[in-house]
């Protein structure tokens, strides 16, 4: 817990990069890092892989004489993540994972934006950049709770990979996000993405066609590049 990893390049691995076992307490910064060419020689996770099946009792969260089984917050913030080979999900907080603020990043490639499943809770993404993905949060029936994809810019392979607020679960948090498709159009619960926006469903988001690539590469330099 309370570990900082900072400014590294990962290439070419059989697995993840980096595995992270159970939340512990916590309070983890992971920043300006490259991870590329993982998930080689495997599959079903990311470059990152994270799982919380166990809770522990710290005080990292709270301090001196505050015990708690909630871990402290982990930042995920300013790295580089490409998703290639066997990728699932660029970051793949698996199976219970919890307490995760993950932001300005730039994501390329893999199926999968945010993912959170298994009883997994409070993973809050905002403001990453997200490019050719298949989904830009996952939509499979074991949804964690009280998740947050707020202020992203998503650019989909494929039309249907935006679910918008439409039959979220509970707590989860979805707005202010830039989606892009090859047409410009997207379809959400029975409608076009652009109806149930006018309807005033889903706040701030906006749909559009996809943008140059070098329009893509300067959107995710600037992330790389932003302080925090």
């Amino acid at each position: 817990c309370e570990t900082k990893l900072k400014a590294n390049v990962f290439f070419n691995g059989p697995r993840a990069a980096f595995n992270f076992n159970d939340g512990f307490g916590g309070g983890d910064e992971i920043s300006e890092n490259l991870l590329v060419n993982a998930v080689r020689e495997s599959g079903d996770h990311g470059p990152w892989n994270s799982w919380d099946r166990v809770p522990y009792i710290t005080e990292i969260r709270n301090g001196p004489g505050k015990p708690s089984i909630v871990p402290k917050p982990r930042n995920i913030h300013n790295n580089l993540v490409v998703g290639t080979y066997n990728s699932q999900e660029c970051i793949d907080t698996d199976d219970g994972s919890a307490q995760y603020h993950t932001h300005d990043n730039f994501f390329v490639y893999a199926n999968v934006g945010l993912k959170s499943d298994f009883g997994g809770n409070h993973n809050q993404w905002e403001s990453n950049v997200l490019a050719y993905v298949g989904e830009c949060f996952t939509g499979n029936p074991f949804n964690g709770v009280y998740n947050k994809f707020v202020n992203c810019t998503c650019i989909l392979r494929n039309k249907g990979g935006y679910a918008s607020t439409c039959n979220l679960s509970k707590g989860m948090q979805v707005s202010d996000n830039k989606i892009f498709t090859q047409s410009g159009n997207e379809n959400v619960c029975g409608t076009t993405l652009k109806k149930w926006l006018a309807e005033g469903k889903d706040k701030g988001t906006t749909i559009g066609k996809w943008p140059s690539e070098q329009t893509v590469l300067q959107w995710g330099w600037d992330k790389l590049n932003r302080n925090n």
